[in-house]
């Protein structure tokens, strides 16, 4: 088998460790590429990686160790610079969270043409390459295959406290800072040294995964492997990472995937479903159930009252319909068996609410009709850690599962939206305003969805 390289220039053979322990030769490597310049490589995904770390001068080399909001390389911290990013973190971060282009090491040092990789571009490399462990000049760390058969090599450079030391490991920044003063790192260890993962980030791993996203102080250096939008040649400079000012995020987390919407308003869309090309648009998802499959659209074939746009539709009725979620003026309400009023005054300030199966109030779960035997793919619209988000089974589960996999997560509450084939189909908008589809298959008898505007 030949495996494709753009970090050497002549032809080799590398050893391959498995994440499972087993190892094996892949003679006959077709390798190419510069490995003594920070070039880039193509991996056929949404941006071009580079074949070396920030400041190394090939490919196994670990480059040097940044602080998120530095453009300086630092073995150890000075205590002054370390209160300074922790206290003033507005004047090199924006209001998306998200490092400065003037505060990028990698845009810095090379004159504004490389960029630190954003949350969502780490998980496009796990999520769709290969990774498989390597000893590659007598330096271990992680072969990455893309999709199109091209790969880059990250070493396990460590970081300042584990700098050259014996346990082989990588820590890697990412541009996003969470809101506790933490910013989101890779972190990889070699297989058999696995730690309590927070986001397995490759889901396609030939053995056991062990790369993770790692909540990691801002403070302590770590390596950067820079990318590059596609589109740009070498001689032109980059653009800012983040293009719209409201997005979807999407994580992982054991077995619930979660959409969480940066909104300014949310709105019950009938009729004719969001379509892509509505930039206002960042999410959008069937929300009440509809009872009969009718070609055109009548408010009467929605189950349970509800409001669009601040006016009151009558829907039919159903005993599913144990409560409801409302929304105006800027604020949302779970609602439990008693509504009614709450879509009245939804409707009067121009807002928007629907009927649905209430599965978790109060941080509780409520009796359902629905058994916990069913299986199905699932999906909630949620309320978790004081933010709206809509979370869906990672693939089939059994409904009881899914709400303690809720509860686990500390949803506090949860009320069910329409599932099913055709009726799943649904999509959100990234931070670089390129769309989505969750669920690709289509029906013409879906009636309404819940959306959500920038």
């Amino acid at each position: 088998m030949k495996y494709s390289i753009s970090i050497i220039i002549c032809c080799s053979t590398i050893l391959f460790i498995c994440a499972c322990g087993n190892s094996c030769t892949i003679p006959e490597l077709t390798v190419f590429g510069n490995d003594s310049v920070l070039s880039e490589v193509d991996l056929g995904l949404s941006v071009k990686w580079a074949n070396m770390n920030l400041d190394a001068e090939r490919p196994e080399e670990f480059g040097k160790f940044y602080a998120l909001g530095s453009v300086q390389a630092y073995d150890s911290i000075p205590d002054d610079f370390i209160l300074k990013i922790t206290i003033n973190r507005q004047e090199w971060q924006d209001s998306l969270c998200v490092v400065l282009p003037k505060y990028d090491a990698a845009s810095y040092q090379t004159g504004n043409k490389w960029r630190i990789p954003t949350v969502e571009e780490w998980i496009e490399l796990g999520q769709k390459c290969k990774w498989r462990w390597v000893s590659y000049h007598e330096v271990e760390g992680y072969h990455i295959v893309g999709p199109n058969g091209n790969s880059i090599f990250l070493p396990a450079a460590g970081n300042t406290e584990s700098k050259y030391g014996d346990k082989p490991n990588g820590y890697y920044r990412s541009s996003d800072v969470f809101d506790g003063g933490a910013t989101f790192s890779v972190y990889f260890t070699k297989p058999e040294n696995t730690n309590s993962p927070i986001i397995n980030l490759n889901e396609d791993m030939d053995c056991s995964g062990n790369v993770y996203f790692y909540l990691y102080g801002i403070q302590v250096p770590a390596s950067i492997r820079p990318v590059r939008t596609r589109g740009l040649s070498l001689n032109d400079t980059i653009m800012p990472t983040v293009v719209s000012q409201h997005f979807t995020s999407r994580i992982e987390k054991g077995n619930l995937v979660i959409y969480t919407p940066d909104y300014t308003n949310i709105d019950l869309v009938c009729g004719t479903m969001p379509s892509q090309s509505d930039s206002s648009v960042i999410f959008c998802a069937e929300a009440a159930f509809t009872r009969d499959l009718l070609k055109d659209f009548d408010h009467s074939n929605v189950f349970g009252d509800h409001v669009c746009s601040g006016t009151r539709h009558k829907g039919v009725g159903s005993k599913r319909n144990t409560g409801a979620f409302v929304y105006y003026q800027g604020t949302w309400k779970f609602l439990y068996k008693e509504y009614s009023k709450e879509l009245d005054d939804a409707a009067r300030n121009g807002g928007m609410g629907f009927c649905q199966e209430m599965m978790i109030h109060n941080s509780k779960r409520v009796p359902t009709i629905r058994k916990d035997s069913n299986k199905n793919e699932f999906r909630a619209l949620c309320e978790l850690e004081g933010k709206i988000c809509v979370i869906d089974s990672k693939g089939v589960a059994a409904f009881g599962d899914f709400i303690q996999a809720l509860l686990n997560e500390g949803v506090s509450e949860a009320l069910y939206l329409d599932m099913g084939i055709g009726w799943n189909y649904s999509w959100w908008r990234d931070r670089n305003g390129a769309t989505h589809e969750i669920h690709d298959k289509i029906i013409p008898y879906t009636t309404n969805w819940i959306t959500f505007f920038k």
